[in-house]
C-alpha cells in the first residue's frame, strides 16, 4: 500500500499546479512534444526536458520521473512513466465555470482551492467569460448546470414583480 501513497502523491506535485484546462492542455502537449523529441528526433533527455520545459516543470517532471522508479533516464520506463501520467492527467474531472469577468491568477488559485477543499480531490477549471451573467457563475459539473448568476436573481425578480402587478 505504501508504494501506491507514493505514486499519488507524485501526481499531485505536478497536478497542483495545473488550475486551468488551459495548464492541462498545455502540459500534455509539452509531455507529447517531450516524447517526440526523446523517440522520434532521440534528442538526449536534459537537451529535450530542457528545451520544452520550463524550469518549474522541468524539476517536477525529473522528480516524478526519479520517485516513479526511472533510473539513469531509461527511455522505456521514461515512456511508461509519461504515458500513465498523461493518463492520470486526462482523467481529472473537470468543473466548467462561467464568470463575467475574467479572473487573475490570484482568484483562479483561491477558486481552485475552495472547489478541490470541497470535492477533497484535483478539479481542473474550464473557466468562461460572458458579461451577459452580470455577476456571480453559471457551474457546469458531470454533465450537471447550476446557475448562480446575478442575471438569473435579477430575471426572477422582475418575474415576480410582473406576477405580483398583474
Amino acid at each position: 500500500a505504501h508504494m501506491e501513497d507514493t505514486k499519488q502523491s507524485d501526481y499531485s506535485v505536478i497536478i497542483r499546479n495545473l488550475l486551468t484546462k488551459q495548464d492541462l492542455d498545455l502540459y500534455i502537449s509539452e509531455l507529447e512534444e517531450l516524447e517526440r523529441e526523446l523517440f522520434h528526433v532521440k534528442t538526449p533527455f536534459d537537451e529535450a526536458i530542457g528545451k520544452i520545459l520550463h524550469y518549474q516543470k522541468k524539476e517536477t517532471l525529473i522528480h516524478f520521473l526519479h520517485n516513479s522508479g526511472v533510473v539513469d533516464q531509461d527511455l522505456v520506463k521514461t515512456r511508461d512513466q509519461i504515458e500513465k501520467l498523461k493518463e492520470e492527467l486526462i482523467s481529472i474531472p473537470v468543473l466548467g465555470i462561467t464568470l463575467s469577468f475574467p479572473p487573475n491568477q490570484d482568484q483562479i488559485e483561491k477558486i481552485s482551492m475552495s472547489v478541490t477543499d470541497q470535492t477533497q480531490s484535483p478539479v481542473i477549471l474550464n473557466i468562461t467569460v460572458d458579461t451577459r451573467i452580470i455577476g456571480g457563475a453559471l457551474l457546469e459539473w458531470r454533465g450537471k448546470y447550476h446557475n448562480y448568476s446575478l442575471k438569473k436573481k435579477i430575471d426572477e425578480y422582475f418575474i415576480k414583480g410582473l406576477k405580483v402587478s398583474s
